[in-house]
């Protein structure tokens, strides 16, 4: 880690270069970089760089071309400055040993210009690269005395970028005279703003990828709603304009053209703005959809998939809704070095929001407090990583995250401000002592009707205060003081747990719970049972009730009550004769296991 710099990050993925259907003759400045978002600044003077590497799928792609020269993009004076110049030092290098310094095979010096900042600069290489069978992955970058007082000089893109893609290379010197120590940095900083010019035959034309799509959660009925979409040019050519095919639900596709007000070159990118007819009704899973059909007037070369972007989204009436809560499932193990992270943002949050907005479900991996019931949180999500938090199921919205409480306190106000489609309630338990159960009932109502919906409920039990049993505690010395405790507790921390997934019937939520076609405003009543054989204490768990969307896989709402809130009954089997009734009074001739139904005046669970 480089000590003395400070930069911020975007999040998003990388598209690659796809199969071709139009070419030119020509060059193009080629990298992995997009455009400067900004820069790395250090604290004091010191000597540094950033460097890409053109990997042997590139000498592969580009074999019949040449490189003749290193393109950086320009930094920028410091405040206060009047420097209009930078010098710097350009080279190529065959890679990086293992303490990291660079193993330059050709070096060269030049000066940016700090009068245009953020443009790309061209730099002739003394020699000419040909990209033969033979060429090796070369290393291209540069490095700079920076003084802080002087420029900013080391400009990147800030997009947190697929680590499998080389080409994060930042280096820094700790003292005056030492080595510049290179370090991979791709997710903190993004790329260095370098690429390479690059000049030959049948480079890609026109094609453009779709960067990322802010396709909201929920719209609201009768309005117009912005979608913001990022397009980024795939190609060498430049691109000046972009036609657009968009869809809402059912409706009739539909085309914008979009004429640039600059001219967009290869791997940088616009931000542009559609705005979307909802529908007067409201509706359930409307599917939005965009697709970059057209590029400079002929069809987009990029595939359909890197093109393209579609979600489902909620369309209710203004004012309508309920209030949504924050479910955090979140990733941990005992023997996890840095899950007590997840302690110190659960307790935080927890003494912020006592109220039952926030629901905590730790969900224990390859440890003493693992439940099998919950392997498909780490199939769909996680693996077998820890710590990662995930909200409300919703990794396009909020992304999968380390479970901080800065992180969490800051994704809360979104959540609770998007209105959820229905209302949920915990209505009563019982616990089945001997069968170590506990039975419950509870019920939904939803904001508006619809006649084809694919929900269903699922049931969680969770148990605070369960241990002790040893943490493994990666901040056991000072350093990280929004720890807390933990900077003052051992390598191996005896402690309590508390939010510890117990059982979950079913990930996916239980069918039938909710019908296809539900009535604004009706009360649906469901029920099931949850395995309390691995419990320490009832008193000590919490009943969670999720709304589960299974054509989305996200969550829209949930409930969550502690088992020392609600009335505790005992409940048994009935006789064999006995009459069996369920919920709403109907006499049942077979009942379905693991349901709650009613004999002589008590609930019980069927086996």
């Amino acid at each position: 880690m480089i000590k003395k710099l400070i930069v911020s990050a975007i999040f998003t993925t990388v598209a690659t270069l796809g199969a071709l259907s139009a070419t030119y003759d020509g060059s193009m400045l080629y990298g992995y970089s997009t455009s400067p978002a900004g820069a790395l600044q250090f604290t004091s003077t010191t000597e540094a760089g950033m460097a890409f590497q053109f990997t042997e799928s590139d000498i592969n792609y580009f074999r019949g071309c040449r490189i003749t020269a290193i393109a950086v993009a320009n930094g920028s004076p410091a405040a206060g400055s009047t420097a209009t110049e930078q010098p710097i030092t350009l080279f190529t290098a065959s890679g990086f040993n293992s303490m990291g310094v660079a193993q330059t095979t050709m070096t060269f010096e030049g000066t940016m210009d700090l009068t245009k900042p953020g443009l790309y600069k061209e730099y002739l290489l003394p020699e000419p690269i040909e990209i033969t069978e033979e060429t090796e992955p070369v290393w291209f970058g540069l490095t700079a005395v920076c003084n802080p007082n002087e420029a900013d000089v080391l400009m990147f893109d800030s997009w947190s970028h697929d680590l499998s893609i080389p080409g994060g290379m930042v280096g820094a010197a700790n003292k005056d005279g030492e080595p510049v120590i290179w370090t991979n940095q791709t997710q903190q900083f993004g790329f260095g703003c370098v690429r390479v010019k690059i000049e030959g035959k049948n480079f890609p034309a026109d094609e453009v990828s779709m960067l990322d799509c802010l396709i909201p959660d929920v719209v609201t009925t009768g309005t117009q709603e912005p979608i913001v979409f990022y397009a980024r040019n795939e190609a060498g050519n430049d691109i000046n304009s972009l036609t657009v095919a968009y869809r809402v639900g059912n409706a009739e596709e539909q085309t914008r053209t979009f004429e640039l007000a600059n001219p967009l070159i290869y791997n940088d990118y616009v931000a542009l703005q559609l705005n979307l007819d909802m529908p007067d009704e409201p509706a359930n899973d409307l599917l939005l959809s965009l697709d970059i059909k057209e590029v400079n007037g002929v069809e987009n070369s990029a595939k359909p998939a890197d093109r393209s972007a579609s979600a489902y989204c909620l369309a209710m009436n203004a004012g309508s809704g309920y209030p949504r809560n924050m479910v955090a499932e979140i990733a941990t193990g005992t023997w996890c070095g840095y899950c007590p992270m997840g302690f110190v943002g659960v307790s935080k949050m927890m003494a912020d929001h006592p109220d039952g907005t926030f629901i905590p479900i730790a969900v224990h991996v390859n440890d003493q407090m693992t439940t099998a019931s919950y392997n498909l949180f780490q199939t769909n999500f996680t693996g077998s990583n820890a710590p990662v938090l995930v909200v409300n199921r919703n990794t396009a919205r909020y992304g999968m995250r380390n479970p901080t409480y800065e992180l969490m306190s800051q994704m809360y106000p979104t959540v609770r401000a998007t209105p959820a489609m229905a209302q949920l309630s915990v209505d009563a338990i019982e616990i089945d002592a001997p069968g170590k159960k506990i039975n419950v009932e509870a019920s939904a109502e939803f904001a508006f009707d619809f006649a084809d919906g694919n929900y269903a409920l699922s049931f969680v039990l969770t148990e605070d205060n369960v241990g002790p049993y040893y943490q493994n505690n990666n901040y056991c010395q000072e350093g990280a003081p929004e720890m807390e405790e933990w900077n003052t507790l051992p390598q191996e921390a005896n402690v309590m747990f508390n939010a510890v997934a117990r059982q979950i019937n079913l990930f996916n939520g239980i069918n039938g719970t909710i019908p296809a076609e539900v009535k604004a405003g009706e009360i649906y009543r469901a029920s099931a049972s949850l395995r309390t054989n691995t419990v320490s204490n009832p008193q000590n768990c919490n009943i969670i009730v999720m709304l589960v969307n299974r054509t989305t896989g996200r969550i829209e709402n949930a409930v969550t009550k502690s088992v020392a809130e609600l009335p505790i009954h005992e409940v048994a089997a009935p006789a064999a004769d006995a009459a069996i009734y369920d919920l709403q009074g109907r006499k049942i001739l077979k009942p379905v296991a693991g349901r709650l139904y009613i004999s002589d005046g008590k609930k019980f669970i069927a086996e």
